[in-house]
């Protein structure tokens, strides 16, 4: 009983900083929690940058792209479980596969999927950042590079925006709130069934 207390407390917690997160948010996107932040940015990843990868410490190449091997690296270093995910679109391929955007060119504009597959990450790369967001359930958006920054220390125009699908069976998920009102749904059958108990318990005795 006692655990389940705890566990439920928990869950209340992380409802809490994810409302919180939501009202800070730039896009409508979810931002990745524990990332380097920086003004109006969820989460940002740079050139050189030390990640504590799912095969040891990754380094960020100096490149900066938004490579599938560096975007697990910062998500296994926020997280610290190996989520597998697989590159849906880019919008600067020679072929779309759905992915569009405005603003090429540019730090500010929207992006849009006409795609079949399920969406879950877009990355912004610019310069030698690129910058990550929680997109599950959504098929369009704005995006900005604000808060990313070129060698001169200032907002770099777009190079591409990527969107990102899971793979398969995952060890850490990001809650959605349906699936947190699900578990809080359960949690409070459990402790219903427990009091219960004890009620029958005690009228036993």
């Amino acid at each position: 009983m006692r655990v389940l207390l705890v566990v439920f407390s928990t869950i209340l917690g992380g409802i809490a900083m994810m409302a919180t997160s939501a009202n800070a948010m730039p896009m409508a996107a979810t931002p990745m929690v524990g990332c380097d932040t920086a003004t109006d940015l969820a989460c940002r990843v740079f050139a050189g940058q030390g990640l504590t990868g799912a095969s040891g410490p990754f380094v960020v190449p100096n490149s900066g792209n938004d490579k599938e091997d560096t975007v697990e690296a910062a998500l296994f270093d926020v997280f610290g479980s190996f989520i597998d995910i697989m590159e849906v679109a880019k919008s600067d391929d020679s072929v779309s596969r759905g992915l569009t955007i405005t603003g090429a060119g540019s730090s500010v504009g929207t992006w849009t999927y006409t795609g079949a597959e399920e969406l879950y990450l877009l990355t912004i790369k610019a310069s030698t950042d690129f910058s990550i967001f929680n997109v599950a359930g959504l098929t369009t958006g704005p995006w900005t590079t604000v808060g990313l920054v070129n060698g001169g220390g200032n907002t770099p125009n777009i190079s591409h925006v990527t969107v990102w699908k899971l793979v398969g069976d995952t060890t850490t998920r990001i809650p959605e709130p349906g699936t947190l009102a699900l578990m809080l749904t359960g949690l409070g059958g459990l402790l219903l069934l427990g009091r219960r108990q004890r009620v029958y318990a005690r009228q036993r005795t």
